[in-house]
């Protein structure tokens, strides 16, 4: 093996045992020297290709955007209808999360070092993109608007993350992936009957439901087909 090749193999191992570590502990609870242990390589060597905690997360995270990228390029090429290609995504990215500690460690890394250039960018420009098209084609409902739809796949995508994070709130032999397309189906479905009374609560409202749906007492309350009720 070259000295090339060998400086090749070491940077690999020392990424990979960060992304666990990384993934495990988050960017403030790990140390170099933990890193190091890890990978089983010394500290000179891990300083010699990477001078600080930074320099290495930076790479563990480029590492994890290039593999989306991968997937978000791939999306964004197919001919399947602009929705269709929207919910693939969310599938797509909540796979990686899922099964790639890599990508898991980097949106990690990403919200806890608040990077300018972080998990959100390698995908929003794609859903914000598709989101228009799906608007402009009549493929979303008539009072839904390109905003609406990339708010809510900003937060399918977070809460997915999220639950990964707390495995226990997971059902067991259930993937992340399963439940997201669960979560899909009651959106596309919906979960009022129609012609239905449920209605929305103003933010910061309280008091108890009447009996002709979910409104709320003493407030006015917004029907969830986007009108007052």
């Amino acid at each position: 093996m070259t000295r090339q090749d060998r400086a090749v193999r070491t940077r690999r191992t020392l990424i990979d045992a960060a992304a666990v570590e990384f993934n495990r502990d988050g960017y403030h609870g790990t140390t170099l020297a933990q890193i190091a242990g890890a990978a089983k390589i010394s500290m000179g060597a891990l300083t010699f290709h990477f001078p600080n905690k930074a320099q290495l997360a930076d790479a563990v995270a480029e590492e994890a955007w290039a593999t989306a990228r991968t997937v978000v390029e791939h999306i964004a090429g197919q001919a399947a209808p602009a929705l269709q290609r929207t919910i693939a995504l969310t599938l797509e990215l909540t796979r990686l999360i899922e099964e790639e500690v890599l990508v898991r460690c980097a949106v990690r890394l990403s919200r806890e070092r608040h990077s300018p250039t972080g998990w959100a960018e390698v995908w929003l420009p794609l859903v914000t993109s598709l989101a228009g098209q799906a608007h402009a084609s009549g493929q979303l409902s008539g009072h839904t608007l390109p905003d609406d739809l990339t708010g809510l796949i900003r937060l399918l995508i977070g809460g997915c993350e999220v639950n990964l994070r707390n495995a226990e709130a997971a059902p067991c032999g259930e993937s992340a992936v399963d439940r997201l397309q669960h979560s899909w189906r009651l959106v596309l479905e919906g979960i009022a009957p129609s012609g239905g009374a449920a209605t929305l609560p103003l933010p910061g409202a309280s008091g108890t439901a009447s009996s002709g749906g979910a409104c709320v007492a003493g407030a006015p309350a917004r029907s969830l087909s986007g009108g007052q009720a």
